[in-house]
């Protein structure tokens, strides 16, 4: 029996992509394409290289998802989205998009080990994938395949927690004349099927609110620890989504009253039913908290920790603030280290006076209590 032969080496590994893009590893696979680390030459940059498979058929539905893609990320420029920095072919037909490289883990694989999330980060994550998405529908953008794999959460040099939203190979993007883009034959049904709106399923015509319901089945994940329908196969799950109540939280979870209810209400049926829009919906999120748990967003967190360090950082000897190192060749001025000790002695004295007239000072004396006078009083007649 001859052993395995070896895997055959990726091709694109070292090589240069647009002149300025060299191919470092592989990030992952996936049926349309592989996403790559790159580094930006000259600058030394990292970024995330997506590639849609080679010999993608001019006008097949690969690459019309591709270019797709690109579309709904140029238009984009909120924090939460991984922003698109360049797009080309190769002269083999190669096409690549350029983005930036997102160096954090997927909410999958963090629910994967924790199982559940505590209500106020499940707020939180939210609340960021919601501020994407008002961008994203306002340009007539919508996503179609919210779910744990594609929200990337990335810690901060501060330790805040900042969420990204990926992966826009399925999003609706509208064309000239106010059309929408649409794709059938493989992209028939958009979507991973435990987060599909029904409307989804029923192939009826599609608008932001699917993205509210993919949402709010990621935050019932996030906050129950399990899908709110989960039938084996996948009939049954389409059933599921069509007809079956969302089941309630287990009271021993304690999620928040008015959270659940934000969840269910984005879980409705019916399109109608739910928010009006992502702005509607994040703004019920951010309430739906008890006050004293209200959430931060990334940039409230971001300074909140900048004041807290601050506050606790060491406060240095007054003299050597006052008289920083000297650099060599130059003389000490030791009038600085005089004034600051004039200040704090003019200070000690002043307290020291204040102290002597508040005891020594002759009170005001206090005044008499008013005198009780007497009035003439007769009976009504």
């Amino acid at each position: 029996m001859q052993p395995p032969s070896p895997p055959r080496p990726d091709p694109l590994i070292g090589r240069t992509l647009g002149g300025k893009y060299v191919v470092e590893a592989c990030l992952g696979l996936g049926g349309f394409g592989a996403v790559y680390r790159a580094r930006q030459i000259p600058v030394n940059r990292a970024v995330a290289v997506k590639v849609a498979h080679q010999g993608v058929d001019p006008l097949g539905p690969t690459r019309d998802r591709f270019l797709r893609e690109a579309t709904a990320l140029a238009g984009l420029q909120n924090r939460a989205v991984a922003m698109l920095h360049d797009f080309g072919e190769e002269p083999d037909g190669l096409l690549y998009m350029v983005q930036e490289f997102v160096d954090g883990r997927d909410l999958a694989a963090i629910l994967s080990e924790a199982g559940r999330l505590p209500a106020l980060r499940v707020v939180d994550l939210g609340a960021s994938v919601l501020e994407a998405l008002i961008e994203a529908h306002g340009l007539g953008i919508v996503h179609r395949d919210i779910k744990p794999a594609n929200i990337m959460l990335v810690p901060t040099r501060r330790g805040a927690e900042q969420v990204k939203l990926v992966d826009f190979g399925l999003a609706k993007a509208p064309m000239g004349g106010g059309r929408i883009a649409t794709i059938t034959g493989d992209d028939l049904i958009p979507g991973t099927p435990p987060y599909m709106a029904p409307e989804i399923w029923n192939q009826a015509p599609l608008t932001g609110a699917v993205d509210q319901y993919a949402l709010a089945v990621v935050l019932y994940r996030a906050l129950a620890g399990r899908l709110p329908f989960d039938h084996p196969r996948l009939g049954g799950l389409m059933q599921q989504h069509l007809a079956s109540p969302v089941p309630a939280f287990d009271p021993d979870l304690r999620v928040p009253p008015a959270l659940a209810a934000v969840v269910h209400r984005a879980l409705a049926k019916r399109p109608e039913d739910r928010f009006p829009d992502a702005s509607a919906m994040r703004q019920a999120l951010l309430h739906a908290l008890p006050d004293e748990t209200v959430p931060l967003d990334a940039a409230d967190r971001a300074a909140v920790s900048a004041l807290l360090a601050e506050l606790h950082r060491p406060t240095p000897v007054l003299p050597a603030a006052l008289d920083p190192p000297t650099a060599p060749g130059r003389r000490r001025r030791p009038w600085r280290v005089w004034a600051a000790l004039t200040l704090a002695l003019a200070a000690v004295v002043g307290a020291a006076a204040a102290a002597w007239w508040a005891h020594h000072a002759t009170p005001d004396p206090e005044p008499a209590p008013p005198r009780a006078v007497e009035l003439p009083w007769e009976p009504p007649p």
